[in-house]
């Protein structure tokens, strides 16, 4: 078939998910010939030998990366600084606004009380006109 396989594309092949399924078939096909095992050859790791830098190129590499950790360190420090500076000013608003409708709320129900006793003391003064006119 010369593509890979994979779950995907074995499902097509099976129109199943289940693994049981999945590995029937890839054991069916391989069998036939229609999937490519990898030969030994393929199946070895290439060894890559280490290599020690020159001085001078290991002395740059080390600047620069103690400049980009100390770059990167500086931008995770403004980031920080900047999120707490905007957490501070949304806790402060909400807080202003809390105030706010408390003395809203306060206000509100004086105005209430206040009115109750006008609607009061309107209604002990009709109960007067009706008692008068009687």
């Amino acid at each position: 078939m010369g593509k890979p396989i994979n779950g995907n594309a074995l499902r097509r092949l099976v129109g199943s998910g289940r693994p049981s399924s999945l590995m029937s078939v890839y054991k069916a096909l391989a069998e036939c010939g229609k999937v490519q095992l990898p030969t030994a050859q393929q199946r070895e790791t290439q060894i890559i030998e280490s290599h020690d830098l020159p001085i001078e190129i290991k002395d740059e590499l080390d600047a620069g990366l103690l400049a980009i950790t100390s770059m990167i360190t500086r931008c995770n420090d403004i980031a920080h600084h900047v999120v707490e500076q905007r957490l501070n000013k949304a806790t402060q608003e909400a807080k202003d606004a809390r105030i706010a409708a408390e003395t809203a709320i306060a206000d509100a129900e004086e105005n209430e009380s206040k009115a109750w006793d006008e609607v009061y003391t309107v209604q002990l003064k009709f109960d007067e006109v009706q008692e008068l006119s009687e």
